[in-house]
């Protein structure tokens, strides 16, 4: 492993947690899947512009400077390449499996088997 790809890994790990580093990773894995869906559509940033009512230089922006955008913005662009736009919120995962390994025995009925309590429980979802 190189030099580079160490340093990398340690960002990583150190900024994991913060806000504005996971906002322009999903920001930027948006406009990536927007960028697909106009490549195998074989729309052009002028083309989408149109579509938009907007100028081909706001596309641009739009697609290069992801921590500018708004979820206004996302979901506009999504629909205009047809993609739909959903959002999941989960607890942290560490809080999450302190908080499953806490209540599971408590949520499940008595004389219930552990398989048929996670099926209601995913289904509850």
């Amino acid at each position: 492993m190189g030099k580079g790809s160490k340093l990398f890994e340690q960002w990583e790990r150190e900024y994991a947690e913060d806000a504005e580093y996971i906002a322009y990773g999903l920001l930027t894995d948006i406009t990536a899947d927007i960028c697909a869906a106009m490549e195998a559509q074989g729309m052009t940033r002028k083309g989408l512009a149109e579509k938009l009512d907007v100028s081909p230089q706001y596309v641009t922006k739009f697609l290069n400077t992801p921590e500018n955008t708004s979820v206004y913005q996302v979901v506009r662009f999504a629909q205009a390449v047809g993609l739909d736009v959903e959002v999941l919120l989960r607890p942290h995962r560490e809080q999450s499996e302190d908080n499953a390994k806490r209540t599971t025995a408590a949520r499940r009925p008595a004389g219930d088997t552990a398989g048929a309590s996670a099926s209601r429980e995913a289904h509850a979802r």
